[in-house]
Parts: C-alpha cells; sequence; structure tokens
C-alpha cells in the first residue's frame, strides 16, 4: 500500500529527537481533519477480532519466518492469537502487569500434538497447557508477535495518543493515516520506533498497521537524505495488512476467550520451568518497552532427551577415506568438499533446536551425495511429525517429554524419518512458524537416503564424518554462547580469531546444533588450577577451534558462527554428549 506520501513530516520530526506527543506539524495541511480526527476507530473498541498477514524486513526473529495469517481476537482485557494450523495463545492484554501471586493461570496455548501410543499407532489430539499462576507462556513465535499487539498496538491501554497525519488513498480506498511513538519511546524520549495506522475514511477500519524499530546510535541524523534515512537507518519494520475487520460490539469476540471446557484440560508439565516466566506488576513502562525489543531478538534452545517412539537406528562409525590427509587439513568449511554451506537460520522463541540441527544434518548429507545440490529440508516437518510415545494415557508426558516448540532430540527425528520411508519435505513446502501445527505426511517429499545414524566416540571420527559425510549434530549447554562475541581478528576460516573453552560436561544440555567444520584460533593459557585456562584472564595461545553453526540467525556471534575450542576437555561437552552425524547407503569420498 502507498501509505508514506504524508509520512516524510513524521520522519523528519523524530530524526529532531523530539516527541511525537507535541508533533502537530504533521497536520499542518489539514487544520480541519486535525480538528476533527482525534483518535482511530480501535481506540474506543472492547470486542474485536481481524485476520492479518504478517510480514517484514530487517533482522529479528521474524526474518525465519516466511509472511502468514493470524487471527487476532480481543474482547476487554482477554486476548488470543491464532494460526490457521491449530495452535492458539490466549492471554490478558495486560499481563505484563499481572500479579505474580495470582492463584489462576491466564496463560493458555492450544494446540495439536501427534501422539504414538504403545500399540505404534499414532493419534492427533488438541492439548491445552497453562502456564502457572503469575507466569506467562514463552515458547513459541506467537509470543513475538503478541509482544508486538501489546507494546505496540494496543497502547491505546496505556494512554499513548495516536496522532493523526492526515488522507491519503490506497488500493483498500481513502484512508486515514496515524500515527505515534510505542509508549518506550514516550518515556525514554528517543526516536527508536515509528507506527504507522491506516483506517478506512468510510467507516475508520484498520486496514494496515506497520512499526519500525531505528538503531538508536543513528536515528538522530537525515544529513544524508530522506532515502538514506529510510535504508540505513532501519534495523527492522514489522507490518500487518489488515483484513476481515469486525467491532463485534457488546458481544464477546469469537475465540477471544479459552473454552472452559478446554481450560479445565489444561496441563501444568514438569517442564514449565524455562517454558514460561514470571510478569511483574512494578515493571516500569521503559522496561517494558525494552522486554518487546529483546523478544524480537529472542533465542530458543529446546534439546530435551526422550525415549524415542521409533526403533533406534544407531549404528557404529566406520573411518573411511583418507584419514591422513583430514587429520592434517589445517582448516575445513563444507565447500573445501564439494557441498554447499548451508545458510544460518534462526528459530526464535520455539524451542525447535532438535529440529533445526537434524534437518541441518540431513540437508547437508543430501548435498555431500549430490554435489552442487543444495537443499534445506524442512525444521518445520520434523518438528510437528516427529511425535512423541506415551507410557499412559496421562497427555502431560508428551510435553514433559518433549514435542515440537517443546523440545525434543535430534536422534527422534532421524528414527522418525528412517521408520516412515526417510522421505521429507523441502522447507519450500513446509515453511517454518515457529509454532505447532498439524502433520501432513501426504505432502511432496524427497528421498533424503537416511538410512541410520552413528553416535561419533572421538575428535578423529568427529573430523572424518564432517569432512566425507556432512555436517554433524552436537549437544551442548547454550549459557556461555548465547552472547558470544568474535574478536576483531577473525579471518574466517583461516583463522578464527579468540574462541571459547568451556570445561567438557554433561550437565545442563539445553541446545541443539551443528559443527560445520574446524580452523586454527586463539585460547586461554592452561594451567594446573585450570586446565581450560580463564577467559579475559589467562594468556592466549594458538589452538584449534570447532566451527559451530547456531539457529539464532546470522546476527548472532560470527555471522551465526560461534568458535568453540575442538581439546575434548574443553569443547563445553561437544564430544561427550553423542555427537551424531546421519548415514547413507554409500557416502561420498
Amino acid at each position: 500500500m502507498k501509505l508514506f506520501t504524508v509520512a516524510t513530516s513524521f520522519i523528519l520530526v523524530l530524526s529532531s529527537g523530539r516527541s511525537l506527543v507535541t508533533a502537530q506539524e504533521t497536520c499542518t495541511n489539514h487544520d480541519a481533519l486535525c480538528l476533527t480526527k482525534k483518535e482511530p476507530m480501535i481506540s474506543s473498541l472492547d470486542n474485536y477480532s481481524f485476520n492479518t498477514i504478517i510480514s517484514n524486513t530487517g533482522g529479528s526473529l521474524f526474518n525465519n519466518i516466511s509472511p502468514f495469517n493470524l487471527t487476532f481476537a480481543v474482547s476487554g482485557k482477554d486476548a488470543s492469537i491464532s494460526t490457521p494450523y491449530g495452535t492458539t495463545l490466549y492471554y490478558q492484554i495486560d499481563d505484563y502487569n499481572c500479579d505474580p501471586n495470582a492463584t489462576e493461570s491466564t496463560s493458555f496455548q492450544v494446540s495439536n500434538f501427534q501422539i504414538s501410543n504403545n500399540d505404534s499407532t499414532v493419534k492427533t489430539e488438541k492439548i491445552c497447557y497453562k502456564a502457572p499462576p503469575g507466569y506467562q507462556i514463552v515458547e513459541n513465535n506467537l509470543v513475538g508477535y503478541k509482544s508486538l499487539l501489546e507494546a505496540v498496538m494496543l497502547a491505546d491501554k496505556k494512554l499513548v495518543p495516536w496522532i493523526y497525519a492526515g488522507p491519503s488513498s490506497s488500493d483498500r480506498g481513502e484512508i486515514d493515516l496515524w500515527m505515534r511513538q510505542t509508549i518506550g519511546q514516550s518515556v525514554i524520549g528517543s526516536p527508536e520506533t515509528s507506527t504507522l495506522m491506516a483506517t478506512l475514511v468510510e467507516d475508520g477500519t484498520p486496514v494496515y498497521y506497520q512499526t519500525r524499530y531505528y538503531n538508536r546510535a543513528t536515528a538522530g541524523t537525515t544529513k544524508n537524505g530522506i532515502n538514506n534515512f529510510y535504508q540505513d537507518r532501519v534495523t527492522t519494520t514489522v507490518t500487518m495488512d489488515i483484513f476481515d475487520f469486525t467491532n463485534h460490539g457488546n458481544d464477546i469476540a469469537p475465540n477471544a476467550v479459552i473454552d472452559a471446557a478446554v481450560k479445565e484440560t489444561c496441563i501444568l508439565p514438569s517442564t514449565a520451568a524455562g517454558k514460561a516466566e514470571t510478569c511483574q506488576n512494578d515493571q516500569s513502562a521503559k522496561d517494558r518497552f525494552q522486554k518487546y525489543l529483546d523478544m524480537l531478538n529472542g533465542r530458543g534452545t529446546g534439546y530435551y532427551q526422550t525415549t524415542s517412539s521409533y526403533p533406534s537406528n544407531d549404528i557404529p562409525y566406520e573411518i573411511i577415506g583418507d584419514q591422513n590427509m583430514v587429520l592434517n587439513l589445517d582448516h575445513f568449511i563444507p565447500p573445501m568438499n564439494n557441498r554447499s554451506i548451508l545458510p544460518v537460520q534462526n528459530q526464535g522463541f520455539c524451542g525447535s533446536c532438535y529440529s533445526f540441527s537434524a534437518a541441518h544434518v540431513i540437508s547437508s548429507q543430501y548435498s555431500q551425495a549430490h554435489p552442487g545440490t543444495s537443499f534445506i529440508f524442512s525444521p518445520q516437518q520434523a518438528m510437528q511429525c516427529s511425535v512423541m510415545g506415551i507410557d499412559d494415557d496421562n497427555d502431560e508426558n508428551v510435553l514433559a517429554g518433549g514435542a515440537e516448540c517443546f523440545g525434543g532430540a535430534p536422534s527422534n527425528i532421524l528414527n522418525w524419518l528412517i521408520a516412515t520411508g526417510s522421505k521429507m519435505p523441502l522447507e519450500q513446502t513446509v515453511e517454518y512458524m515457529g509454532v505447532q501445527g498439524t502433520c501432513d505426511m501426504s505432502v511432496e517429499s524427497i528421498d533424503t537416503g537416511i538410512k541410520g545414524y552413528s553416535t561419533l566416540k572421538s575428535k578423529e571420527e568427529m573430523k572424518n564424518a564432517i569432512y566425507y559425510r556432512g555436517d554433524i549434530s552436537i549437544l551442548y549447554n547454550a549459557g556461555r554462547s548465547m552472547h558470544w562475541a568474535p574478536s576483531g581478528d577473525v579471518n574466517f576460516p583461516k583463522f578464527l580469531g579468540q574462541g571459547l573453552s568451556v570445561p567438557s560436561s554433561t550437565e545442563g544440555v539445553d541446545h541443539a546444533v551443528v559443527v560445520i567444520g574446524w580452523g586454527p584460533c586463539l585460547v586461554p593459557e592452561p594451567d594446573d588450577e585450570n586446565p581450560c585456562g580463564v577467559e579475559g584472564t589467562s594468556p592466549s595461545v594458538p589452538g584449534e577451534c570447532w566451527i559451530m553453526q547456531n539457529s539464532w540467525g546470522s546476527k548472532a556471534g560470527y555471522k551465526g558462527f560461534v568458535f568453540f575450542n575442538s581439546d575434548s576437555k574443553c569443547d563445553n561437552g561437544f564430544l561427550v554428549n553423542s555427537p551424531m552425524i546421519p548415514i547413507r547407503d554409500t557416502p561420498s569420498q
């Protein structure tokens, strides 16, 4: 929609650092309209619903999710967000301000789960998960959209006014433009965001909404011109095309409130810790806005070891090819052996790392066996079809044992894949949503060629597998890599700069990733008391590091990579936590 013909003055006001609340200059040429256009209709409504297509540009958790439809419903403080794939998040609009001492749950997620029974039959069940009282669900990408709606679009509830910006036209008819700050911007006084909404002149119906988040350090100038301001200063733009907007008057909007019968079935899994977070009633507006920005860059994990519903296909690893040549390589990344280096992906809030790790190594082995081919198999299909087994009729075991956004194990996906014929759809066929969906095994799929997998027992096996077969799946504790930043002397992949050196351990394993190669780096010098040295204290000495590829987007670490000491005593548990490689009939040598 062409909505920015009257928005230039707004951008100039933002760039000057002035408050939008006093920026009435945006209406100078429309004085008569400004007197009558006090606020958009949505500000005065209590019960409404609409469908939307959400898309974005720039770097955020959204950039790995293709545009898809969502349905919003609001009735007073009750609200819901639904996908067309069977998942609905129910919450309170003001849950950012809820009582941490509450006695009733107010945050619910209803999703479809694939369950394997003891007789090996598979059924789909709609299961309701609830956050503990005083907590809110944080375990899927709907949380980001909820935060967007809560922190920006519904800021009317927080007394942040809209400013009328004048009339315009669109392919949907004549429109009014409205602009404002978010609540956080109004408090901290920094032009970090702009918000634009378009409503139909005819009846006030919202048809378009956009939020831009600016880089704080550079948002205060337009010296290079408006076009450069847009291109160079904006880091993230989220847009919502709004359809089927309905004002329900005094009636409760359909599906805005969780059905009482469904609510009675909701369970509180033993894995609730980490799947929900507390809400505090003493947060300032600035804190809430910063929380929204933090959520835009959410980094999920999601490894959870559970018994597979399918037979194990773990087979001993066989060293192949010229092992001496492999071990003498100073560095290695995939293009050096005729397979593609696969793109860094972003799992968002969803605890789906295990599906990204498994889908990646499946894709990598396919590329190794088919030089010149770069297929990306679908992590979404992996997370919603690799069903979890249960021992009884208690559905709580499904979530407690790991499933979909609630975590899982890469090996279980391999066992599912082999048991169901080794065929898998590509990512463009089953796109990543970051929320639970219903498995559809009838979609167009490709034979992956996977016949088993091997658990690697040594650094030498790891290198052999990476070189000849494909990238390998790794399990570890993500804590030290969560905010790791590379040193400034990286010459990838020939020199990796300062790497992480973390004592090997099987404790606290919570994340599944991949290792794509290795290279020379610097590591802390070990001593008698600290066999892995101490980062920032011990002198740096030459070493070798694994090149770990994460699923937190390309802005995390070094373009999506983290470098870990390859010494098995200091590799953060890469070796002792069962690294895995898929096995084909005939590997490429």
